[in-house]
């Protein structure tokens, strides 16, 4: 039994009560019991004259739709309910009762065979084993030819059955006429019905009644107002075929409204429209009117209005489905253009599709930023501004360049070239690649589709790394020499004396640890030029008094027998920032003051922080050396840039490395202004 307490709490809360699995199961197959025997009632109202030959059969269409959806577990319970309508509705016929109950095993195997003739056609059509609810022409047909089948065998072993039985509706015209009863009504009801099915099965599976709702509200009126007039113009063109002019063979009129309704509206709407006019014209020609009920013999009469009931909704579907078809299509191939779009539109690689060597047909953006195609006419394009050039410079020939060679066939992989605009404004250079398309139309043009990309980047890192690499060759070299040099002039005076006095030996040892220490110097370099570029930043508040204070007594302990520099530092301010890249910046611009000043000169250093902004810090580094000549300030930011005068050596990494750095905090750095020796200034953001 059911929970009351349960039932007033889901009402009250707005759910749905809870049914036991059993007793939901009964209740479907109450109600599809009784709206089968609902329709077998209503059919039996047109039993020809004398004889049990039943004119319509709306329930076969019911039934069909029943036993589509029907499970495994509620089988049974429909399989019982079915026989239990057949055999009362037989009954009625006053047909003998071995043959009443024999009735149903006709309408099962029709609906069985039916069934698996659909799961076996269209397997992923919901509700015949797949879940796809998007009917496509090729279901129609699979549908119509298992309609067919299915009803063609239950008129066989009906009229087989009233055969043995000595009736009189054993004879053709009775096959004809169940045959088209069962297929029209399931044509029409049936088709009506699974299409209904699969639409609400969608809309649960997307939200239920939200969804349903919402795709109601969003019908346009326009539609709604269409829709309307089709009712409206379908009703009265059937008044006028079937009670005006019943007198003349005018029923092909009514396929306008048919097509009206497919070319127009969903497959749901025209399978509603189909069995709207196919129940008028049933109930118009069984009432002695129209075209149809001039056939004397009644039976035929319903033979032919059911085929036209057949072919009317069959025709409406045919044109509603292939429309939904090519819209869905049409759907797929705007969202694949759409995908393609966004995917060419997104990369960094620029494509072009050329049809002439100077005609272009599709440019991507990152193609019309890298050439400067502000529009995709190809009348830019037939005056380039740039010239094609070898890597050397050499001008590649028009025959030679990727667009011709793709053109002609070829296929082209990474093919490396300039593109030196004539005002030399810029040069790039740029890797293509590229292959022929086939155009599907013969004797059209080919195309070419080129891709490449902007490596001028990639190949400055390259001649970067290249000449990066030449200068540690280099300058390790020659600290190595002097080692390699100075011990093996110590060795030579270890064999030629028994001893090597201490004026020989203390200046090559001298050299040799000298060279080690500028080695070592240069190595520690390289490891902060690698820091200041791979490191990953770690900013946290920092103060710069400290850290400057930190590398202050670090560089001013010397030895006892040399003058130590004066630092002094002064100001206050926390910076947001990597403490430990923001005390290789001061290491650096330290050690540079100390070790460029004038021979004889003590190193005085101001480290001076200061308020730049509301949001920013200024460092300034201020010596009393030998200063930087103008025309250096900006070129010795460069790695491994040197100024030539300078009297004593460096590695040449030390104001890249402080660039690097300064630059990925979002800070600046420069030379500034100075009556008497350096000045470098840079800024950084102000801790929060």
């Amino acid at each position: 039994m059911v929970n009351t307490e349960r039932v007033r709490e889901a009402h009250s809360t707005g759910a749905r009560p809870h049914i036991a699995p059993s007793a939901r199961l009964i209740l479907r197959t109450l109600a599809w019991g009784t709206g089968y025997y609902i329709l077998g009632c209503l059919a039996l109202l047109t039993t020809a004259a004398d004889q049990p030959l039943v004119l319509v059969a709306p329930s076969t269409g019911l039934g069909i739709i029943w036993f589509s959806t029907t499970t495994r577990r509620s089988l049974p319970y429909d399989v019982s309910a079915l026989v239990v309508a057949i055999v009362a509705l037989s009954l009625q016929l006053d047909l003998p009762t071995w043959l009443a109950l024999l009735n149903p095993i006709p309408v099962l195997l029709q609906y069985g065979l039916f069934v698996a003739l659909m799961r076996h056609w269209t397997p992923d059509l919901l509700p015949f084993g797949g879940v796809r609810t998007f009917w496509r022409l090729r279901d129609l047909g699979a549908f119509l030819a298992a309609a067919g089948l299915a009803a063609l065998l239950a008129a066989l072993m009906i009229t087989g059955l009233q055969h043995l039985a000595g009736l009189t509706t054993a004879d053709l015209i009775a096959i004809l006429v169940r045959w088209g009863r069962g297929t029209a009504a399931i044509a029409s009801i049936g088709a009506l019905g699974l299409l209904a099915h699969g639409a609400l099965h969608g809309m649960g599976r997307s939200g239920g009644r939200p969804a349903l709702a919402a795709r109601l509200a969003a019908i346009p009126r326009q539609r709604i107002i269409e829709g309307a007039a089709l009712a409206i113009s379908s009703g009265l063109a059937y008044v006028l075929v079937f009670e005006v002019l019943e007198g003349y063979p005018l029923t092909f009129l009514l396929f306008a409204m048919t097509g009206w309704a497919g070319a127009r509206f969903t497959p749901i709407a025209v399978a509603a429209h189909g069995v709207a006019v196919g129940t008028v014209a049933v109930l118009s020609t069984l009432a002695g009117h129209g075209s149809f009920a001039l056939v004397e013999d009644h039976n035929l009469q319903a033979w032919f209005v059911q085929l036209f009931v057949l072919v009317s909704a069959g025709a409406g579907l045919s044109l509603a489905l292939t429309r939904a078809e090519l819209k869905q299509a049409q759907e797929v191939a705007s969202h694949r253009a759409s995908l393609l779009d966004q995917v060419l539109y997104g990369i960094d690689e620029g494509v072009i599709v050329l049809e002439r060597p100077r005609t272009i047909v599709f440019t991507n953006p990152a193609a019309r930023r890298v050439l400067d195609l502000d529009t995709r006419s190809d009348a830019f394009y037939s005056d380039p501004p740039y010239a094609l050039l070898e890597l050397d410079g050499q001008p590649i020939p028009d025959s030679a360049t990727p667009f011709a060679r793709v053109l002609r066939g070829e296929t082209v992989d990474d093919v490396e070239m300039l593109l030196r605009w004539h005002d030399g404004s810029k040069t790039l250079t740029v890797r293509a690649s590229g292959y022929p398309i086939t155009r599907s139309d013969p004797g059209r043009e080919r195309r070419a589709l080129i891709r490449f990309q902007d490596v001028t980047t990639e190949r400055e890192r390259h001649e970067a790394l290249a000449t990066f690499a030449g200068h540690v060759a280099h300058d390790l070299r020659n600290p190595l020499t002097i080692v390699q040099a100075w011990t093996e002039e110590l060795t030579n005076a270890f064999e030629s004396a028994d001893s090597v006095h201490r004026e020989t030996g203390l200046p090559i040892v001298t050299r040799v640890r000298t060279a080690a220490l500028r080695m070592g110097a240069f190595i520690q370099d390289l490891l902060n030029f690698t820091l200041a570029r791979d490191r990953e930043l770690r900013p946290e508040p920092v103060d710069l008094v400290e850290v400057a204070r930190d590398v202050a007594s670090a560089r001013g302990s010397t030895p006892p027998d040399m003058e130590a520099p004066r630092i002094s530092v002064s100001g206050s301010g926390t910076a947001q920032a990597d403490p430990v890249l923001i005390r290789i910046v001061l290491d650096n611009l330290v050690a540079n003051s100390v070790k460029y000043v004038d021979p004889g000169v003590t190193p005085e250093i101001s480290i001076e922080v200061t308020e730049d902004s509301e949001d920013r810090l200024q460092v300034s580094v201020i010596d009393n050396g030998i200063g930087i000549a103008p025309e250096h300030r900006e070129t010795v930011f460069e790695s491994f840039n040197r100024v030539e005068d300078r009297i004593a050596d460096g590695t040449g990494l030390g104001l890249g490395i402080c660039q690097r750095i300064i630059t990925r905090h979002g800070g600046t750095i420069g030379i500034a202004e100075s009556t008497s020796g350096t000045r470098v200034d840079f800024s950084l953001p102000r801790a929060p």
